[in-house]
């Protein structure tokens, strides 16, 4: 038996193992379907786009950095209070637009943005976007993972240098998402850059994604060092309608040919629904949308739902590696005409609801595109209209908040330390529920995000189950304190 037949047989027993050890660890799990999928979001910043204000007004970008830096954040506060106020729940951050990734002019570090710029805009194609050291700056402030997605035709310098900007500036206790430029089967110059760059190596575009991905991740590697393996996600994504990108793109991921000897953390696809020109001025408009989802494309019986592409992409990354996580890297309704009829209707939160429980059987992270934006009637992003629209009429955004911050059971905010509390509803309204499963509650305080107490009870008798009246209070964000014996709690809740 010659060599190569020899590789050939050893790499289709391997993929047979694999497969076997997929196959027990779906049964073993089947029981617990739950992952607790965390939300995140992308951002738009560009001055064609308005709805997003991320900055005060009349912010001097020169004098704020120059300012210099406390405990990781820049001593003067460049952000919108009411933006950092809105963004502080998302677990992740994706800097796409920001950059912006999407035809980017960007090859050589010389070339960036600067943080000293007086323009920290994108504009599609033809800017340099927002400056890392602010992407920084902003998840230092809100506790926030990055999620970077570096310029298709970034050199290698470029990329040790963002590697270490990054290592020195942000907070050690958070993380970095590092994704090789964005929807390369999607767009043409990033494509066709892929496609040029993987023919010099005799390769095609998606097996040239694995590949120079491996490569940056290799560099990041280099400067983190001891610190890689548990800072940065070694990120790459596909589509969500077609998992052989992911099979293309794995397959050579996990061959002798990557040329990094380094494998993904998490795999990305984005599962929007409604699309391929929807009108929701269709009458059954809700019942096209569930359809889309869950049983089949709504305007074609032959071809597969929303979710049946997220579980073809599940089973596709996990027949390659079962530690291998599939997230989200974009996602959310993507209705094309008369878009606004819909958005901002009520139904629109129990639809996402319903969404994002069914994909958090598979997903781990849901990054959704994007957190506020201006609808039109052929594109509503935004979570939210525009950053500071009450969120009464924000139902997506109000989806998303709540599951961030619920049980898939319960409505509920559940501490994570000791002692266990529950805390729900939230978001509330007039009456907010407090459990405690182990110690009895002396007394709870009710403080806007200014400090400034609002309300207080203290309990003649303490006990495990209180409840708190919160009629007179305005729709917004609160910090609530429970305090026990010994010990006390603090968690932010939303009120509607």
């Amino acid at each position: 038996m010659t060599n190569t037949h020899l590789n050939r047989v050893v790499s289709a027993v391997l993929k047979i193992i694999t497969f076997l050890l997929y196959c027990f660890y779906v049964f073993i799990t089947s029981d617990a379907n739950a992952q607790n999928m965390k939300i995140g979001t992308n951002f738009w910043a560009r001055v064609d786009w308005t709805g997003e204000i991320p900055y005060k007004t009349d912010v001097n970008f020169s004098v704020a950095w120059n300012s210099g830096i406390t405990d990781y954040t820049v001593n003067q506060n460049i952000w919108n209070e009411k933006f950092l106020e809105e963004i502080d729940f998302y677990s992740v951050l994706r800097f796409m637009d920001w950059l912006p990734t999407n035809k980017s002019p960007i090859k050589n570090w010389s070339e960036r943005r600067l943080p000293t710029d007086a323009n920290q805009n994108a504009l599609f194609g033809s800017e340099v976007g927002v400056a890392y050291e602010w992407m920084i700056d902003l998840c230092n402030r809100v506790d926030a993972n990055i999620w970077l997605c570096i310029p298709h035709a970034a050199t290698n310098d470029y990329c040790r240098n963002l590697a270490e900007l990054i290592h020195t500036n942000l907070n050690p206790k958070l993380n970095i998402y590092i994704e090789y430029s964005n929807e390369v089967w999607n767009f043409e110059v990033q494509g066709e850059y892929a496609e040029v760059e993987g023919s010099k190596l005799g390769i095609t575009k998606q097996q040239y994604v694995a590949y120079r991905s491996a490569q940056i991740w290799k560099i990041f590697k280099d400067v983190f060092e001891d610190e890689f393996e548990e800072r940065v996600i070694k990120t790459i994504c596909g589509q969500s309608s077609n998992s052989w990108i992911a099979n293309e793109q794995l397959e050579y991921m996990y061959s002798t040919n990557n040329p990094a000897g380094l494998y993904p953390d998490v795999y990305g696809i984005a599962p929007y629904f409604g699309g391929n020109g929807l009108d929701a001025n269709a009458s059954n408009i809700w019942q096209l949308l569930d359809t889309d989802i869950f049983e089949h494309r709504w305007d074609r019986a032959d071809k597969g739902s929303r979710m049946d592409g997220v579980r073809n992409n599940y089973n596709r990354i996990k027949s390659y590696d079962i530690n291998l996580e599939l997230i989200a890297y974009e996602g959310g309704q993507h209705i094309q005409k008369n878009a606004t009829k819909v958005n901002y209707d009520e139904k629109m939160y129990e639809l996402y609801k319903k969404y994002l429980e069914a994909i958090d059987d598979y997903i781990s992270l849901f990054v959704h595109y994007v957190n506020a934006g201006e609808c039109s009637d052929g594109n509503c992003w935004g979570a939210k209209e525009f950053t500071g629209q009450d969120i009464t009429y924000a139902p997506k955004y109000r989806a998303l908040f709540d599951y961030a911050g619920s049980s898939l059971t319960g409505n509920s905010y559940l501490v994570e330390q000791e002692p266990k509390l529950r805390v729900y509803p939230n978001p509330f309204n007039d009456e907010l529920s407090i459990e405690s499963e182990t110690f009895d509650v002396y007394k709870i305080s009710l403080f806007n995000l200014e400090g400034l107490q609002l309300s207080e009870r203290i309990l003649t008798n303490p006990a495990k189950q209180v409840k708190l009246s919160t009629k007179d209070i305005s729709s917004g964000y609160y910090i609530l304190e429970v305090t026990f014996n010994n010990k006390t709690l603090k968690t932010k809740l939303l009120k509607f």
